[in-house]
């Protein structure tokens, strides 16, 4: 049967119409898709060797000789996988030295797969040519529960040739209860070297609870050099639980409702999600943790649990993206984090993607 010409015309018309319909909303789809892509994979922020934020340095990220991004620190990059090559610039009177992970080149090469890449690019004033060395540490502050140790990395770099061997010692105001000890007696960073002494610090089960200056002073070459990193001592947990720590990786971004360094007293940052599971997969807990913790208790003493730090998009009704970085020794990414059940702690740092600076 022929269809009549009037009713061709409208079934096309009403074709046309639910096209026009339905293509803002596959446009809004394909939209929401490539901004869920676009999630900032590299951040690059910049401090002097105590560890003291230093924004606005001009710092690049280029591939095969091309400049690609550039933005002044701190400054968070979208990349797609694969090697880059980031640089970063002097200015004010503050030369660049080395980078967090001891890399001494300016020019740092970083591979980009999954997850946050976090550089911090160490600057040092150096007016004249004399032989100097610069000290700093990594991670930047330390917990530990009362009645066991924690470790940092104590990394000694030179500056103009300087090549003296060096000692160590760590110093606060309640050494009775706190003890430190370094992997080597007597490092030598060479002239154009960084060496690193590994730092052990332990805390006695009586030692009151509480942030306390340790203050690390390097001697040698007839010079003297020192940095304080905090050391907070923290209640241990139970023999049958887990706690966890949730800790923001120290930089100038850090807004006001983020408390730029709480280990220093100014208060704890936003909570954020963790998740336990057992060795089956299964969820056992949840639990929101900040820098005071989070505790997961009846657990089985002994057995292995994984720990599960989630990002947090949109923090909290806010604009920021706060993001798992690294594990307490700042070199391990590991998530979830095998962990047993006998009283342990652990610490998940946190860096901000998209700025943080505004409520």
């Amino acid at each position: 049967m022929t269809r009549p010409r009037n009713a061709i015309w409208a079934l096309a018309s009403l074709a046309a119409l639910m096209t026009l319909l339905l293509l803002p909303i596959a446009q809004t789809s394909a939209a929401s898709q490539t901004a869920a892509k676009a999630t900032p994979n590299l951040y690059i922020s910049s401090t002097d060797m105590m560890g003291n934020p230093l924004p606005g340095y001009y710092t690049t990220v280029s591939q095969g000789g091309v400049l690609l991004q550039s933005g002044f620190s701190p400054v968070s990059f979208t990349l797609s996988p694969g090697t880059y090559a980031v640089a970063v610039s002097d200015y004010g009177g503050e030369f660049f030295n080395h980078w967090n992970d001891s890399v001494n080149t300016r020019i740092h090469p970083v591979t980009i797969t999954t997850g946050v890449v976090p550089l911090t690019a160490l600057y040092f004033t150096s007016p004249t040519t004399a032989p100097d060395f610069a000290i700093a540490s990594l991670p930047v502050s330390i917990r530990v529960a009362t009645g066991s140790s924690g470790m940092s990395a104590i990394f000694l770099t030179s500056v103009n040739g300087f090549d003296s061997a060096l000692s160590l010692n760590a110093t606060s105001p309640l050494m009775g209860g706190i003890a430190a000890t370094f992997s080597s007696t007597s490092p030598t960073p060479g002239t154009v070297g960084t060496v690193t002494s590994s730092m052990t610090v332990s805390v006695s089960s009586n030692t009151p609870l509480g942030t306390y200056p340790l203050v690390i002073t390097a001697i040698g070459g007839k010079l003297s050099n020192s940095i304080i990193v905090p050391l907070t001592v923290s209640q241990a947990a139970p023999a049958n639980g887990i706690t966890v720590y949730a800790d923001r990786v120290p930089a100038s971004y850090w807004s006001p409702c983020f408390a730029t360094a709480c280990a220093l007293g100014t208060g704890p940052g936003a909570a954020m999600w963790v998740v336990l599971y057992n060795s089956s997969g299964s969820v056992v807990q949840t639990g929101f943790a900040n820098e005071n913790g989070y505790t997961f208790t009846g657990l089985i003493p002994g057995a292995t649990y994984y720990v599960y730090p989630a990002d947090c998009d949109n923090c909290h009704g806010s604009t920021h993206d706060v993001l798992f970085a690294y594990w307490g020794d700042a070199n391990d990414t590991t998530r979830p984090l095998a962990v047993i059940a006998n009283g342990t702690s652990v610490d998940a740092w946190y860096t901000c993607t998209n700025g943080c600076s505004g409520v």
